[in-house]
């Protein structure tokens, strides 16, 4: 281990993490068990099963007379029907309680209902019970000896961390520096050490942008569009047998401009706002910003400029053309608002479907985003479902009010739509990492510079120089594991009596924590020291409850030692106890399997 590289230290790291987490989940399950059972009274049937003689507890699973905690609630009687079977001793209980002081008891209720039809019943139970108590305390002793295995392996990264830096590390100015002149350094790699190793996944890039550029050229496709507005469109020529398609009735529009700006600007505007109340992120308000803006100022060029080359009639246009309803032979218009006739021509593509999609679409793809619909963090939730599709059915209504109206063909609203639809995920996509990606609710970090990672204004995602190498379970989502029921190196003999581990969680993203010590840049962090002193004092606390792990092995036939302090009974079992001396029990091995418990610490 003193030759380890950090790469293997951090994946060994990894494995007992999750190793832990297994452990973790598994002990608050046995728990819950114990409680449960204490509950029932089954604790006391196995202290009772192990503390007394064959008398006590046997074939009948009943405490005798002697019992101090039953003493002087009530006395055990031979029954004289002994016709079923003469090996077996029919005890009763007399009701009448012995000590006055303490009123009419019922003491089947210690450890639940114990009439002879659920005696059966009683034996599983209490062999559960006992069982349950062993295996827990197995698994504790399993948790501490991770936890001292992970604070030396800490230490040791620790130490490495400190060797690397004296080569690693450049100043903040020099990078700063870097920065400003095109020169980012080295990349941003899955894991660390220069250049790009074989195998390793390169981090997604930030989107390198000039504002003051990217504020020009919003201005500037906004200027295009103005001006495609008052462009006259391609002539084209009408047949008389087609002349049926425009012959519609002129109406209002049922989504007015007056009404279709302030929804396609205000509502995702008025969203980015109280996101950015909230959370006071500049960074992500500039970037949710430029890609809305870049996908109206694409969407206004582009719809513009086909509905100028193609020319075709809206289906109302023979009333535009034609006010009075008289045709004449050359089929030359005779009404004389031009900017109707101009505007009849601007049929396809529909210019209200692709402005409701660009904008609203590009709602619904933030909201997924920072909803995490598509993922595991967020999936399988139906309000976010509906919230995310709001959007979507606000521009679909407003793309079929088109075709209620008679202003569109429905070939002009679904060409429209798919151009809006299209352009507001393209413009998402250049800000906002893909859906399916944990963190898919912040936008790609600007700056990989260490001020930039604790400026108040930071997108929060850190850029990770050194990492987690690609074979460890961390990337592999458990694709490599530890052998069930394997542990480590000890001294001592140990008889591990746990049952095998759960199937894990997923856990597909790192930990992170807060900032990097004193002199230690935080992007030369491992995603494995991640964990650091506070998920280390976390994991310390949730292990080492009250438990004393130092335990001995016995020998003889007499009986074995599990000092095992069960605050959850009330039960003291931390003396050495006979075994049975009677009647076996249905599963006879389930009470030899028990009597060691060694401990991995010395």
């Amino acid at each position: 281990m003193e030759n380890a590289s950090k790469e293997e230290l951090c994946e060994l790291m990894d494995k007992l993490i999750i190793n832990s987490l297994e452990l973790i989940e598994r002990d608050v399950q046995l728990s819950q068990d114990i409680a449960r059972l204490t509950t029932e009274g089954q604790m006391e049937l196995a202290h009772t099963r192990f503390t007394k003689g064959p008398m006590a507890v046997s074939a009948v699973q009943l405490p005798t007379e002697d019992y101090k905690e039953f003493r002087a609630l009530h006395t055990v009687t031979e029954d004289e029907d002994t016709s079923d079977s003469p090996a077996i001793p029919h005890l009763s209980l007399d009701s009448q309680p012995v000590d006055v002081n303490e009123g009419r008891i019922d003491p089947s209720g210690w450890f639940g209902i114990l009439r002879p039809p659920s005696l059966n019943n009683a034996k599983e139970r209490f062999t559960r019970s006992l069982d349950t108590i062993v295996e827990r305390a197995n698994v504790r002793i399993k948790l501490n000896s991770y936890l001292n295995v992970f604070e030396m392996l800490h230490k040791r990264k620790t130490e490495l961390n400190k060797v690397l830096l004296k080569d690693s590390y450049i100043p903040a100015n020099t990078r700063q520096r870097m920065t400003s002149k095109g020169m980012g350094g080295m990349p941003a790699y899955a894991c660390s050490g220069p250049g790009t190793p074989a195998g390793q996944k390169k981090l997604p890039r930030a989107p390198e942008y000039n504002l003051p550029l990217e504020t020009v050229v919003r201005i500037a496709l906004t200027c295009i569009y103005i001006a495609l507005e008052f462009k006259a469109p391609f002539v084209r020529k009408i047949q008389p047998e087609e002349l049926w398609l425009y012959r519609n009735p002129r109406t209002d529009s049922y989504v007015p401009l007056t009404m279709l700006w302030p929804i396609v600007l205000g509502v995702p505007g008025l969203v980015f706002a109280l996101h950015y109340l909230r959370t006071r992120d500049r960074q992500e308000l500039r970037c949710s910003v430029l890609a809305f803006t870049l996908g109206l100022g694409l969407n206004g060029v582009i719809t513009n400029t086909i509905k100028i080359a193609v020319g075709r009639p809206r289906p109302d246009f023979f009333w535009r053309c034609f006010p009075d309803g008289v045709l004449n032979e050359q089929l030359h218009c005779t009404g004389t608002d031009m900017r109707a006739l101009m505007d009849g021509r601007k049929s396809f593509p529909s210019g209200h479907s692709s402005f409701a999609f660009v904008g609203l679409g590009f709602l619904s793809w933030y909201l997924i985003g920072k909803l995490h619909l598509m993922n595991d963090r967020g999936r399988g939730r139906s309000v976010r479902v509906i919230a995310s599709g709001l959007p979507l059915f606000a521009a679909a209504m407003i793309a079929i009010s088109r075709t209620c109206d008679y202003h569109h063909h429905w070939q002009d609203v679904t060409v429209g739509s798919l151009i809006g639809i299209c352009l507001s995920y393209l413009c998402y996509r250049q800000y906002y990492p893909a859906f399916s990606d944990r963190n898919c609710h912040l936008p790609y970090q600007q700056d990989s510079s260490p001020q930039s990672l604790h400026s108040p204004g930071r997108v929060k995602r850190p850029t990770q120089i050194a990492g987690t190498p690609p074979s460890s379970p961390l990337v592999t989502n458990f694709a490599t594991r530890t052998e069930e029921g394997s542990a480590l190196s000890s001294t001592t003999e140990q008889r591990i009596v746990t049952r095998p581990s759960p199937s894990p969680h997923s856990m597909t993203s790192p930990w992170r924590t807060g900032p990097a010590p004193a002199g230690v840049p935080r992007d030369t962090y491992a995603i494995s020291s991640a964990i650091g002193k506070i998920r280390l004092r976390v994991l310390s606390s949730c292990l080492r409850t009250p438990f004393t792990s130092h335990h001995t092995r016995t020998s003889s036939g007499l009986g074995s030692s599990a000092r095992v302090s069960n605050p959850l009974t009330g039960v003291d079992v931390s003396k050495p106890f006979p075994r049975h001396q009677g009647k076996p029990l249905g599963r006879a091995s389930s009470i030899k399997s028990i009597p060691v418990i060694s401990s991995a610490r010395q």
